[in-house]
C-alpha cells in the first residue's frame, strides 16, 4: 500500500519542456535518519500491550521527531506495517456457554443494538435517568454480569480501549523501516504515474534482464539503455492492455 500522494516528499525538475517528479528516498547510510527511526521504534515498543487511553499516544510527537511533516507522517504509516491498535476481545462474546452468544451477541456493537432494541420494546424508546440504573441492572442480571462489566462491554471497541500490538515476534530494525518506506514510495509513484524512470548506477546485465523479465511478466512497456557512465536508464510504462483498442 502506497502513501497518500499529498504526503509524498519529492522535488519537481524540468528537462526539454518535460516535468519530472523525483521522489525522496531514505538512505541506510544516513545515520541521523536511522537514529530518529530507532527512537520512533523504541517509542512504539514502550506502548506495546498498553491501552490507547493509558499510553498517551501522540502522532504529532512522533512526526516532530523527524522535523518534517511529510516524512514523519509516512514513517508513521510505515510503522503500521509492524504495529496495529486492536480492540480487546472478551471471552463472554465467544464462549459457547455465554448468555451473550445465546442471544446472538458476538461483539460490542451487537450488544448495543440488543440494548437499544430492549429500550424500544420495554421503554417505548426512552429511558429516564431514574429508570436507567434499574434497567441496566436487569439486563446485566440476564447475562450474569454486574452493571460495571456490562457498561465496559458496551464500549469495548471504543478507540480509547484499543491495545497496541506488534505484528511480528521481534521489533523491526531501522533497515526494515527504511526498506518498507522506500517500497511504499515506489508503490505510490507507480500507481500515480503514466511512466516511471529508474536510473541505476553500475547495473549488471543480470539486473537489466531481470527488469526485462518482470516487464514481460506483468505486461509493461519499457525502454532501457546505458549511458556513457554505464548508468542504466529504464523507463517503464503502464500495462500495455490499457493501450489496446478493440
Amino acid at each position: 500500500m502506497g502513501f497518500p500522494i499529498r504526503l509524498l516528499k519529492y522535488k519537481l525538475t524540468k528537462k526539454n519542456s518535460i516535468r519530472y517528479l523525483q521522489p525522496f528516498f531514505l538512505s541506510r547510510q544516513d545515520k541521523e535518519i536511522a537514529a530518529k527511526i530507532k527512537k520512533t521504534i523504541n517509542y512504539f515498543e514502550k506502548l506495546v500491550t498498553k491501552e490507547l487511553k493509558q499510553a498517551s499516544f501522540d502522532k504529532n510527537e512522533i512526526i516532530e521527531i523527524f522535523g518534517d511533516y511529510k516524512i514523519g507522517s509516512c514513517i508513521l504509516q510505515t510503522l503500521g506495517r509492524y504495529y496495529e491498535f486492536q480492540a480487546p476481545t472478551f471471552d463472554a462474546f465467544e464462549s459457547r456457554e455465554s448468555n451473550f452468544l445465546k442471544e446472538g451477541i458476538t461483539s460490542p456493537s451487537d450488544l448495543r443494538i440488543f440494548l437499544f432494541n430492549k429500550i424500544n420494546e420495554d421503554k417505548a424508546g426512552f429511558l429516564s435517568n431514574t429508570d436507567k440504573e434499574r434497567f441496566l441492572k436487569k439486563i446485566a442480571n440476564s447475562f450474569e454480569v454486574d452493571v460495571d462489566k456490562l457498561e465496559e462491554l458496551l464500549w469495548l471497541d471504543d478507540e480509547s480501549n484499543q491495545i497496541l500490538v506488534r505484528e511480528e515476534d521481534q521489533p523491526p530494525s531501522e533497515e526494515d523501516i527504511i526498506n518498507t518506506y522506500n517500497w511504499h514510495v515506489i508503490d505510490t509513484i507507480v500507481k500515480n504515474s503514466l511512466s516511471v524512470i529508474f536510473q541505476v548506477k553500475d547495473a549488471t546485465g543480470t539486473f537489466a534482464k531481470r527488469i526485462h523479465w518482470l516487464c514481460k511478466r506483468y505486461g509493461l512497456f519499457y525502454d532501457m539503455n546505458y549511458d556513457e557512465q554505464m548508468v542504466l536508464h529504464a523507463r517503464i510504462y503502464g500495462v500495455y492492455d490499457n493501450y489496446l483498442q478493440e
